[in-house]
């Protein structure tokens, strides 16, 4: 997603390390940050979502950092929440409907609350199983969580999402980005 190299491969960063560089990746977000790159991942996730006629009525954007995809969310669910485990990212972010969580969870939401998780650059880094656990609460038996990930991730993720209770129910290629995915997974 962006310029910033940092030698632990992302999948085995601790949550402290994982917000450090995330607070980092804010504070240089217009030297670092790949736009390209991110509008065209951000599109397969929407179009993921829209070719599997998802009316998402409550979408919960996991890891909403800065904001950016709250707007994109908005133009097609009523209601869109943010978290993120970065005070830092949501002061900037400057929007309602945000909410500082831990890494580990738990979240401050009902169980079977929001019918679309959203998740853009986020499960590349070790996200705890509890906390996979507590977004499958969150969503409705019949929602879905979208995401994307890439490279060596694409196997850990995978196997802590089966693990935390979710199925894969459709993979896609990103367009023009190897190695990059897109995924719609639902609570098992």
């Amino acid at each position: 997603m962006d310029y910033l190299y940092v030698p632990t491969p992302p999948a085995e960063m601790e949550p402290e390390l994982v917000q450090e560089v995330c607070e980092l990746r804010l504070r240089e977000r217009h030297r670092v940050l790949d736009q390209d790159l991110h509008d065209k991942v951000q599109a397969a996730m929407v179009g993921l979502v829209r070719d599997t006629e998802i009316v998402p009525h409550r979408t919960l954007d996991f890891g909403t950092g800065s904001g950016e995809s709250m707007d994109v969310l908005s133009a097609f669910a009523p209601r869109v929440v943010g978290c993120d485990m970065s005070l830092n990212s949501l002061i900037a972010c400057r929007r309602p409907n945000t909410i500082v969580v831990a890494p580990e969870g738990p979240l401050p939401f009902a169980a079977d609350v929001f019918d679309l998780l959203h998740a853009l650059f986020v499960m590349h880094f070790r996200v705890p199983t509890s906390m996979l656990r507590e977004l499958r609460r969150c969503s409705t038996t019949d929602g879905f969580l979208v995401a994307n990930c890439y490279g060596s991730s694409i196997v850990p993720y995978r196997e802590q999402m089966t693990e935390a209770g979710w199925t894969l129910a459709e993979s896609r290629v990103v367009p023009d980005l190897d190695g990059h995915v897109v995924e719609l997974w639902r609570p098992t």
